[in-house]
């Protein structure tokens, strides 16, 4: 993905991403985030919870989730299996996943 892509092509990594997070244990829901405000969009569609930027040859994934309370939950754990799970599905971009 460069800078020259359409929006389609975000909006399409922005749904893989969301079907392979929310298909992690632990994970509730991808969420909006406070307000709304986390999304991709292009063109007619809007992928909310995840905002997907260019950055030179690389892209930033900013994803807001929900995760499923337990005595056993570990966050850092949840995270960890959250970034291993988008750099699964990065179609073979580097991704930044802090």
């Amino acid at each position: 993905m460069d800078r020259g892509d359409a929006p389609a092509s975000r909006v399409s990594l922005a749904r893989d991403i969301v079907a392979a997070v929310q298909a992690v244990p632990g994970v509730a829901e991808v969420s909006h985030g406070q307000m709304g405000s986390v999304a991709t969009c292009g063109g007619s569609e809007r992928v909310p919870g995840v905002a997907i930027s260019v950055l030179d040859d690389s892209v930033d994934i900013e994803i807001h989730v929900c995760a499923v309370y337990s005595d056993s939950l570990v966050v850092a754990e949840l995270a960890a299996n959250i970034r291993e799970a988008i750099r699964q599905n990065g179609r073979g971009r580097r991704c930044s996943c802090g």
